[in-house]
């Protein structure tokens, strides 16, 4: 229930609420010793964490959930987990390792069909590179393939983020190959 809840918060961006449930959950997880549940609670707190600016705290979050996945032998919601993860070392300032683990979120979920993970992941690529001058073209690539799988499937809030970052994105002015008069 509480995973549910606070992951319906997360998703509607309301980390703060989205955290609170998810402390509760990932307590009473701990508490009775739930496996099955505690790599899901732990990714989506870790999610939470990342949204309220809190980084640092989602680092282990996200590797205790990303351990716990593996452990049960499930491959769905790892590609989450390393988007967030992704995003966490953004925060960080640690963009290289963000990049990796953007991209191999990217090639997780392409491998297991996750469409919807996939294109956050691709959004994650665009901020990340929107960070480099030197990337920028990248990044606005990223940017557009996450907004035609945001279109595709119907993924209104991603996509509203994704056409945001591409008008802020600042690419180079193309010259004109003539001046005007």
């Amino acid at each position: 229930m509480r995973f549910g809840l606070g992951y319906a918060y997360l998703r509607q961006g309301d980390s703060a609420l989205a955290f609170k449930l998810l402390a509760q959950g990932l307590e009473k997880c701990r508490e009775k010793e739930f496996p099955n549940a505690l790599p899901y609670i732990a990714a989506a707190m870790g999610s939470a964490c990342v949204g309220l600016g809190r980084p640092a705290d989602a680092v282990p979050l996200l590797d205790e959930a990303f351990d716990g996945l593996a452990a049960l032998g499930l491959v769905c919601f790892r590609s989450f987990v390393l988007t967030s993860s992704a995003q966490a070392y953004l925060g960080l300032g640690r963009t290289a390792k963000a990049l990796k683990l953007a991209e191999q979120s990217v090639a997780l979920a392409r491998a297991h069909q996750e469409r919807g993970w996939e294109a956050w992941a691709l959004k994650v690529i665009g901020d990340i590179l929107s960070h480099e001058r030197a990337s920028f073209r990248r990044a606005a690539d990223a940017y557009r393939q996450a907004v035609g799988s945001a279109t595709a499937l119907g993924m209104n809030p991603l996509l509203a983020h994704c056409q945001l970052a591409l008008r802020n994105l600042k690419l180079p002015r193309k010259k004109h190959a003539r001046e005007r008069d």
